[in-house]
């Protein structure tokens, strides 16, 4: 490019330092400049001098936005393919879709443009397979690594303020760049290592360049997948609404990935060995964003200081992400187990119990350390959660199996200890995922499952007052072990309809306990369309429900929405079955806001299938 060349040609006339900087770069000008660069620390060097190297440009390019970036220009071929031809399904520069997305408005087309962003990078196994083989052509040591889930390392800003994944510039596929790698081996060897070995290895900017370079890394087959993420309960104000906000995305489906390693021209094979040792250990803890979520996860071996494992087991009408059931596509949604799902019902747990001790602006500032926030400000959490699963997929008429092990951990011992005890409260009040506030049955007059059943090996409660009123007792102290309140809390009402707010248990709130002796575990069920609309599968607690006038409202209008919920509002009772081991069967009962007339109503009428009230001791 003769401009370029010009530019160039003045600078090393005048012996301008920017010029044995810049020289070697290779420029694509369209509405921005982007630069590539050969090696990551020339590219960040030149990152931080691009004010200064923007004075000596052409007036009509100083308005443009200015891109760094590790790679190849577009001209460039990728090595060993005869005559510059591109492999089959590899997608011409500037036109991939992937990349398209960066810059159209999509408005309400967004999950029609993402999912053919899915079809176009299912076309680009080729593309892949020669990546790979530049990798291992380049690298002098590679490492393969595969995820349990889903991985995000974030890119670029996209529409409505997503981050898409970071899509390779030239070749428009989702890639994790060698910076982001770098950071995560970088982080690992500063933690584990001796004082300086990470800086003579991987470099520093005051310092130069290390002796080990590490490659960008792509996937090894096409993964790009639709995802979604849908906060439900909000904080706005001085209350925490229901208000469900999907946003869907892309994310990598259980990558398996290609690292490679390098020499620098200090390095040696022998450094490249070392740490090549580093990388699997490194990753342990994460890689890319929503890790604390279950993402990024190649193992559930959690890097922090304090944790603890707990073996599940789950059956479920079905865990959805970015397609659920709807009448649309006939109630077949595409079925997915999503260990975000057990960090959400954990942090709706907590506020169940923390709104009731605390004031609320504490509340809000224990949750954020425990759990992370995004507003008012970005901020990590202590805890993670990652899941380990296996799984039988059912269909409409059969649930879903999963099990395997929960694996919790916290930078904080003490917050560790009361995450273990929101999962026993969760696993002993509630479900997750779809229908998390009933228990696995087959529902009418809309045939089909509903529901969940869910519990932990590590505890089981029995139907005793007395084991119930020590456990609240534990989790409360528990909560006042993370932070003492520092006031009264607030009382809280659920609401009603649009205005539905947080749960919560305090004065206005009853726990019951209804022994089943009958009731059958979902294991034992043969025909869920047959048995499992019977009162043993139900449970007397739903089946009374169900059958005294107290169920949600439906799509006619009839039922009860102040006790049962309507129609996209989540209900105010939740049932969920127990079954100890060697002990009595039984159905928990929460009513929230049971001061409400209907509400209270319900609550005394659980006495005729021998509900027993229990009570919360912490509460304030």
């Amino acid at each position: 490019m003769r401009e370029w060349q010009g530019v160039l040609e003045t600078l090393k006339k005048n012996k301008n330092p920017l010029y044995d900087l810049y020289k070697d770069a290779s420029p694509e000008v369209t509405d921005k400049i982007i630069f590539y660069f050969q090696e990551e620390e020339a590219q960040q060097k030149a990152q931080k001098k691009w004010p200064k190297l923007q004075k000596h440009l052409p007036p009509h390019w100083q308005s443009k936005r200015i891109a760094c970036v590790v790679g190849n220009a577009p001209s460039h071929t990728l090595p060993g393919l005869p005559n510059g031809k591109k492999p089959r399904g590899m997608q011409k520069t500037g036109s991939s879709p992937l990349q398209a997305l960066n810059h159209e408005p999509l408005d309400d087309r967004i999950t029609p443009a993402l999912q053919k962003a899915i079809d176009a990078e299912k076309k680009c196994a080729a593309l892949y397979k020669s990546l790979t083989e530049k990798t291992q052509l380049l690298a002098t040591a590679t490492v393969e690594v595969s995820f349990l889930w889903r991985l995000r390392v974030g890119g670029l800003r996209g529409f409505r303020e997503l981050l898409l994944p970071a899509l390779h510039p030239i070749y428009g596929v989702p890639y994790i760049p060698a910076s982001s790698l770098k950071g995560v081996i970088r982080a690992y060897g500063r933690q584990n290592l001796p004082q300086g070995e990470v800086e003579r290895l991987l470099g520093t900017l005051e310092g130069g360049i290390g002796r080990v370079q590490i490659l960008d890394a792509f996937p090894t087959q096409p993964c790009l997948d639709l995802d979604i993420t849908t906060p439900q309960w909000n904080w706005q104000d001085d209350r925490i609404v229901y208000q469900p906000a999907p946003h869907v995305m892309l994310s990598m489906l259980k990558p398996t990935l290609t690292i490679g390693l390098a020499p620098t021209a200090r390095g040696t094979l022998e450094d490249v060995a070392i740490v090549r040792e580093w990388v699997k250990p490194a990753l342990t803890g994460g890689l890319g964003a929503r890790v604390s979520s279950g993402y990024g996860c190649t193992t559930v071996k959690s890097a922090l200081p304090h944790s603890c494992k707990h073996d599940f087991q789950l059956w479920t009408e079905g865990m959805y992400g970015a397609t659920p059931p709807t009448r649309e596509n006939g109630r077949r949604g595409k079925r997915e187990f999503r260990p975000t799902a057990i960090r959400g019902v954990l942090r709706y747990w907590f506020r169940v119990l923390g709104l009731s001790l605390y004031p609320l602006a504490q509340c809000r500032e224990v949750e954020a350390q425990l759990f992370g926030a995004i507003a008012p400000q970005t901020r990590q959490g202590s805890c993670t959660i990652a899941v380990d699963w296996l799984e039988e997929v059912g269909s409409r008429t059969y649930p879903d199996f999963y099990e395997g092990e929960i694996v919790l951990a916290s930078q904080n011992a003490t917050h560790l200890r009361l995450l273990e005890y929101l999962l026993y409260l969760a696993t002993h009040l509630g479900g997750v995922g779809h229908s998390s506030r009933r228990p696995l049955h087959w529902n009418h007059p809309y045939p089909g499952l509903r529901g969940c059943y869910w519990a932990v090996e590590s505890l089981q409660l029995p139907c005793d007052q007395e084991d119930w009123r020590r456990f609240f007792e534990e989790i409360g102290e528990r909560l006042r072990a993370v932070a003492s309140p520092q006031g009264k809390p607030e009382t809280h009402s659920p609401g009603k309809g649009r205005h539905r707010y947080q749960d919560v248990l305090d004065q206005q709130a009853c726990v019951f306990l209804v022994p089943n002796r009958g009731l059958r575990h979902p294991e034992q069920v043969k025909d869920w369309s047959v048995e499992g609309c019977g009162v043993d599968v139900r449970g007397e607690a739903l089946d009374w429900l169900y059958s005294s006038g107290f169920k949600g409202r439906n799509r006619q209008g009839g039922g009860n929405a102040y006790v049962g919920g309507d129609l996209e509002i989540p209900s105010f009772v939740v049932i969920k079955s127990n079954f100890p081991e060697g002990k009595i069967p039984y159905q928990a009962v929460t009513i929230f806001g049971a001061k409400q007339s209907d509400l209270a109503a319900f609550a005394r009428s659980l006495s005729q299938v021998n509900g027993i009230r229990i009570l919360s001791t912490f509460l304030g």
